[in-house]
């Protein structure tokens, strides 16, 4: 395994243990059927990362979009978001 995606995984772990709120099912990406990382409210959808970059790479209009974040603890929204490629 890469180290990036060791300390990925090291990382969820971490915010799971400081989450206090009880684990919700498993929340999947909407294309690729990996784990959620996002959701898009334009789009009605739940996006990984990868699957988001692609997404919302694909023209200015997609890139306006605001995502949110889901907890990687709970999988419920943050008050991270994602605009095009800044977080706020």
């Amino acid at each position: 395994m890469c180290r990036v995606r060791e300390e990925e995984e090291a990382q969820i772990i971490v915010k799971q243990k400081l989450c206090s709120k009880a684990p919700k099912k498993e929340i999947l990406c909407e294309l690729c059927s990996s784990k959620a990382a996002l959701y898009c409210l334009a789009d009605s959808a739940f996006l990984c990362e990868k699957c988001d970059k692609f997404v919302h790479g694909a023209n200015f209009l997609s890139n306006r979009h605001i995502r949110c974040f889901l907890c990687g603890g709970c999988r419920s929204f943050t008050r991270r978001c994602r605009l095009g490629t800044l977080e706020v």
